[in-house]
């Protein structure tokens, strides 16, 4: 940057010396502004980047909702081996028949647990499915849970979604979080809403029903830790 204005004042001076043309003034101007604005447009957009915070104002307000308790985080499981090709009969007592997490979904989970302590965050119970990617979801997140049966209790979606209300309306406890962890097809079908692997839903009972309240994507922990140490209000 330097150098560019250095060149740019050494055309400029060029021009006295010599009596040279309007050319080489025009060249030597040119740079200099170019320089100027340049290096102008760096240190603004340096500055705008270190004090922006990481996370939007909603994903704020929801940390701070779960503070206070009386919610639950509906979790799709964490990352999955997409490469996995079932060779074998799916079995509930066989993760090898399964689709399991990733090496990089085993660490996101890790890391949104330690999230979750670092925001304190207060966690009581955690559900799971029977399926082991769910169960190590949550081993990793909090490292105890409890699996129930009612994901996979039937093929008939009316009476799956009354069992499923039933089970959320049974865990959105009046202090403290619980924690459910279930598949993409679950909250389609009880939310109709499409999250990736490791998002998590926050459901919270206003007037006496279960609402979502919004969405915490697995990638967002990491930025609303960043803002707690940075000292964004409301973290």
């Amino acid at each position: 940057m330097k150098k560019l204005i250095r060149i740019g004042v050494e055309k400029l001076n060029l021009v006295h010396s010599t009596e040279m043309r309007g050319s080489i003034w025009s060249y030597g101007l040119v740079i200099l502004i170019v320089a100027i604005a340049f290096s102008g447009s760096v240190c603004l957009a340096t500055t705008k980047t270190a004090e922006d915070p990481h996370s939007k104002t909603e994903q704020i307000e929801l940390v701070k909702t779960l503070r206070r308790g009386g919610n639950l985080l509906f979790f799709r499981h964490e990352r999955t081996d997409g490469f996995f090709k079932r060779t074998a009969k799916l079995s509930f007592k066989d993760c090898q028949s399964q689709r399991n997490l990733s090496a990089a979904g085993v660490a996101s989970a890790k890391e949104i647990g330690l999230s979750l302590q670092f925001l304190e965050i207060p966690i009581n119970e955690v559900w799971t499915s029977q399926m082991c990617r769910t169960i190590d979801t949550a081993k990793n997140l909090v490292g105890h849970y409890k699996v129930s049966k009612v994901f996979h209790s039937t093929r008939d979606k009316e009476k799956l979604r009354a069992n499923l209300e039933s089970l959320i309306n049974g865990l959105v406890p009046k202090t403290s979080n619980n924690i459910l962890v279930g598949h993409l097809g679950h909250i389609r079908l009880l939310y109709n809403q499409d999250v990736l692997e490791g998002d998590a839903l926050v459901l919270s009972r206003r007037a006496g029903k279960v609402e979502v309240l919004g969405v915490l994507q697995s990638g967002h922990w990491n930025g609303l830790v960043m803002d707690k140490l940075n000292r964004v209000p409301g973290l």
